[in-house]
């Protein structure tokens, strides 16, 4: 076992073949709400469904309290390839997004009322094999009350490929 990641709130343990991510219990400062008090049962059920239909997220093996032990995915954070890297596999990437994006909207289509969404899309989360891009951090994965955001008039921001893309903007640097 090795720590590769540790800070205030979270630790991260390589075990070999599996992640372990343990979440510290604390209160989000801005909403005083606990930072995984949105994961039961249903968020489950709903995380599994995406990993077997789209393969885009790591495989969790379980989530007790405040553990998860989680597939480990091969690559790098696409925010640290290096910049001959990021610009031959440019296309390859942005495609791979484009997929995530478009599967995401596949998935919540139907729910009228709230979508199960990736709600932290920064580069750190995106991991690169060269092949396959993977959305990882799962407790990013939340409910979103599409009627709360429309009454806030924020939905193009949360909702789009936009927003994304807006949190993936720093690597375009290389691209151009």
């Amino acid at each position: 076992m090795k720590i590769i990641y540790e800070e205030k709130g979270k630790k991260i343990i390589d075990n070999g073949d599996t992640i372990t991510k343990i979440i510290i219990e604390t209160r989000n400062p801005k909403t005083g709400s606990y930072r995984i008090a949105h994961i039961d049962d249903n968020w489950f059920k709903c995380y599994q469904e995406i990993y077997e239909r789209y393969r885009f997220t790591p495989r969790l093996y379980s989530f007790k309290s405040d553990t998860f032990v989680m597939e480990k995915i091969k690559g790098v954070p696409i925010g640290t390839l290096h910049k001959n890297e990021y610009k031959r596999d440019y296309y390859k990437i942005i495609s791979k997004l484009f997929k995530i994006l478009s599967s995401l909207y596949e998935y919540n289509i139907n729910n009228s009322d709230r979508w199960f969404w990736h709600c932290d899309t920064v580069s750190k989360n995106f991991m690169w094999d060269g092949n396959n891009l993977t959305l990882i951090d799962p407790e990013a994965w939340c409910w979103i009350d599409l009627d709360l955001l429309t009454k806030l008039d924020l939905p193009d921001k949360i909702l789009s490929s936009a927003y994304s893309f807006e949190n993936l903007k720093h690597t375009q640097k290389w691209t151009f």
